[in-house]
């Protein structure tokens, strides 16, 4: 039997209140505790001016379980690690939308993609394009970098195109699979794009259409993790991610981002979080556009 200070984790203990327990804020100690921990698992970092956030997610799954207290709750996780990816869904920020960081779409489309196109041309080669959406919530993201490679590349029914769309929850994951969101999230896209790649569904939804879908996969990834299961891309978003590593973290994983570029890659960064120092000796921002991202020669 285990237990945490004197008290048993059993079947039992776990169902002994009849009224839940009343939420109790973590004091520092037990903040920064539970910071490291979820950073050494997830990678995500929680400032102490985020810990009210991240009390209130852990105490919702204590009174899921049937738990009493956090600590009971820490002992769970140990010897039952499925409950880390649930964890992971109530605490990553589901914050999207279809479009959102303007410029660097306007930046693959006016810029990035007819210069891929450009090189085909000119040195022959198979017609392939690998994108990656790097923490793509639930999908916008990923369909947005969809939509704009099938409407930039000529004849784009003869490219091999693949838009690749990871995170680390498995929730999000699940919903951009399905494709089907509130209207609203969609008011950025034009007219001509919403009738060829959207379709209504009912309950007041819509539905992204299969000419997006067909070209879209995504996948459960930690960008903090030791496995690195992403083969070599030509355009990399990372948009609004990186805000959420230690200090520390940030820069390994723009390094490894960008070491998943082929030649000639692209990487973009979230405008409010790009880092002002280089990430390697040389490798700084270039200007594409309006934009900023990290190029990787040829």
């Amino acid at each position: 039997m285990r237990q945490v200070g004197d008290t048993p984790i059993t079947t039992a203990s776990k169902q002994r209140w009849r009224t839940p327990p009343t939420p109790v804020a973590l004091d520092a100690a037990e903040g920064t505790e539970w910071a490291l921990v979820i950073a050494d698992r997830l990678g995500l970092y929680f400032a102490p001016e985020r810990m009210q956030f991240l009390t209130d997610r852990l105490w919702n799954r204590v009174r899921a379980l049937g738990l009493s207290s956090p600590a009971l709750y820490r002992a769970y996780l140990l010897s039952h690690s499925q409950e880390w990816d649930v964890l992971a869904d109530a605490i990553v920020v589901n914050e999207s939308r279809f479009f959102r960081e303007e410029s660097l779409f306007r930046a693959l489309a006016d810029h990035i993609l007819p210069q891929y196109v450009r090189r085909r041309e000119l040195v022959g080669g198979k017609r392939e394009l690998a994108i990656w959406s790097a923490g793509c919530s639930t999908g916008e993201e990923a369909y947005t970098l969809a939509m704009t490679a099938l409407e930039t590349l000529p004849l784009p029914s003869l490219w091999d195109l693949q838009v690749l769309g990871t995170d680390l929850s498995e929730g999000n994951l699940s919903r951009a699979r399905e494709g089907v969101y509130e209207p609203r999230r969609l008011e950025g896209l034009p007219q001509p794009w919403f009738d060829r790649y959207v379709e209504a569904c009912g309950s007041g939804r819509v539905r992204m259409r299969a000419a997006a879908r067909a070209v879209t996969a995504f996948r459960q990834h930690n960008l903090c993790g030791d496995i690195w299961p992403i083969g070599p891309q030509d355009v990399i978003a990372c948009l609004n991610v990186i805000i959420y590593f230690r200090r520390e973290d940030q820069l390994g994983v723009l390094n490894r981002l960008y070491d998943t570029l082929r030649p000639g890659g692209y990487l973009l960064v979230g405008a409010t979080e790009l880092p002002t120092v280089p990430i390697r000796p040389g490798v700084t921002p270039i200007r594409v556009g309006d934009a900023l991202a990290y190029h990787r020669a040829i």
